[in-house]
């Protein structure tokens, strides 16, 4: 009975330690971390990243709240009052992924030359490693509503060459199809329906 019981300890000991490790990292320090990190990668990629203020609710798993995100390309400004982002510690352990839960509220895109729209609110399902981004169950809804999946590589040079797989379809409002329809966008999105379009995968390989 004694190994048992040493055994019991030892597992005792090992929950206690992996405990206390959790409650007193730097959970604060790490959401910083992650956006800067977010920000490098998407510089990259023609995308500039600001935030107003970040904070973290929770420990298990931790829950981060970013507050007047802008998220500013070359033509195309999008704005979150509020997004939310939720660690799957469990999910990631199983797959060897980080694997995260995202959400925003109340956002608003302005596009060349001088057009927006609105976004009520969106979440989605991301699971990140070394070289891909998969966005999945993306639900968004609003002016432009999106349902699907998307797959990024992120050591793509650019946002066309880094979709590998996609097969979100988007709704957009109708000022937006001008834009869709015109022939340069054909590397981007394909017509599905009256107001309905394909994000495109590989778009870099097809030109």
């Amino acid at each position: 009975m004694k190994p048992l019981k040493y055994l019991g300890r030892a597992i005792l000991f090992m929950l206690v330690f992996i405990t206390g490790l959790w409650v007193f990292a730097p959970w604060d320090e790490f959401g910083v971390m992650a956006f800067e990190e977010v920000r490098a990668v998407a510089s990259n990629h023609g995308y500039f990243l600001t935030c107003m203020a970040i904070r973290r609710e929770g420990l298990f798993p931790p829950r981060y709240i970013f507050f007047e995100v802008d998220a500013e390309g070359l033509m195309v400004k999008t704005t979150f009052g509020e997004a939310t982002v939720s660690f799957e510690p469990l999910r990631s352990l199983l797959s060897g992924k980080a694997v995260l839960r995202m959400g925003f509220t109340d956002a608003s895109v302005r596009y060349y030359p001088n057009n927006s729209f609105s976004m009520s609110d969106g979440e989605m399902l991301i699971e990140a490693d070394a070289a891909n981004v998969t966005m999945k169950n993306i639900m968004i809804d609003g002016g432009l509503s999106m349902r699907g999946g998307i797959k990024l590589d992120i050591r793509a040079r650019t946002i066309v060459e880094a979709i590998v797989e996609s097969d979100a379809v988007m709704t957009v409002p109708p000022e937006m199809n001008m834009i869709l329809n015109m022939p340069m966008m054909e590397r981007f999105v394909e017509s599905v329906a009256p107001g309905e379009w394909r994000i495109r995968e590989n778009a870099a390989q097809r030109w």
